[in-house]
């Protein structure tokens, strides 16, 4: 397989193996990147400075990466009225559709749904 691997990489047009070298070290740097940043969210909640992101996270389908989106992205600075409003905003329930003059609700999609 590493012959292969050699073989192939010295078939490519001059300078493509350097950029794919490169791609590869910016994969790297991301996905460390990634790491440190999940590390520091899991410290703030173990700390105690992210009580909303824990509550959430002790449910069974949601972790700390989901909760803390969820609470920074969606109850950090909308106002819900209620439940209802918080499942349009996730496309969790269908939501008006108002262009013009018209204004309807989207239909239910066919399949399983329409059974």
């Amino acid at each position: 397989m590493a012959a292969l691997v050699e073989r192939s990489w010295g078939e490519l047009v001059p300078g493509v193996r350097a950029e794919i070298e490169r791609e590869g070290e910016r994969l790297s740097l991301v996905r460390a990147q990634m790491r440190a940043i999940e590390a520091q969210q899991h410290q703030a909640v173990v700390g105690g400075r992210e009580p909303q992101v824990a509550r959430l996270a002790q449910l069974g389908a949601i972790g700390v990466g989901s909760g803390w989106v969820l609470v920074k992205e969606l109850f950090g600075w909308r106002q819900f009225r209620n439940r209802r409003e918080v499942g349009g905003c996730l496309g969790l329930v269908p939501s008006p559709y108002a262009s013009g003059p018209s204004q309807t609700f989207p239909r239910p999609a066919t399949g399983a749904c329409a059974r």
